[in-house]
């Protein structure tokens, strides 16, 4: 039982390490902590309310729009995969991989949509003059929220690309489970000869990729 608890906490121990280093090392958190510096060096410390108001409005209607249709294409990908799909994917632990970023990147469009708007409140009171200012400098606010941000646009790009990989995935299981189409309807058929008409050498069908005698 000892041996066995202790496997069992030495693989969360490496499994949070390996996901630890994934984020760290990428390049969506990468670029967004590029982009965040560039934007604090041109930012004042004290950013007038009202602009704060306007840059914290815009993201969250940025980031409202990208979390409702990331939320819809989530619930697409999680129920389009049959069972014997899933268990293609999941051979070499590509499904996990595809399903943790999706689950990363929808916490963290999440927490940045929520700064937003916490910090879009916030602007507008102290713009109305209702709420005293923060200890923390207002650009600063700007910039963490804008951090969020950025983050969470680089990251649904990075699952969007795990999406193109998913649908290659689907590609190489149909090939695997159909095989090749060898079947050619007559239409296909006299497509291809009718391209190889008036040719001395063998012509590659462009449509079917076969072979065409002279």
């Amino acid at each position: 039982m000892i041996t066995s608890a202790g496997n069992r906490t030495g693989e969360v121990i490496s499994r949070t390490w390996y996901y630890l280093k994934r984020i760290v090392y990428s390049w969506d958190l990468l670029l967004a902590v590029a982009l965040t510096v560039a934007f604090a060096l041109v930012t004042p410390t004290q950013l007038i309310s009202s602009v704060a108001k306007d840059i914290s409005a815009t993201l969250v209607s940025l980031l409202a729009i990208i979390f409702s249709v990331f939320f819809a294409a989530l619930a697409v990908i999680i129920a389009a995969g049959d069972n014997d799909f899933v268990a293609f994917v999941a051979e070499d632990g590509t499904y996990y991989e595809i399903i943790w970023s999706y689950k990363y990147t929808l916490v963290l469009l999440f927490v940045a949509l929520m700064t937003s708007v916490f910090l879009f409140f916030y602007a507008v009171l102290l713009d109305a003059g209702q709420i005293y200012p923060f200890q923390v400098p207002t650009g600063w606010l700007v910039v963490g929220t804008s951090f969020l941000a950025f983050y969470a646009l680089f990251a649904t790009m990075n699952s969007a690309l795990d999406s193109i990989k998913h649908a290659k995935y689907r590609a190489r299981h149909i090939v695997a489970t159909n095989g090749p189409n060898q079947d050619r309807t007559n239409k296909e058929e006299d497509f291809c000869i009718g391209r190889a008409d008036g040719q001395t050498d063998s012509v590659v069908c462009y449509c079917c990729r076969r072979k065409i005698a002279q």
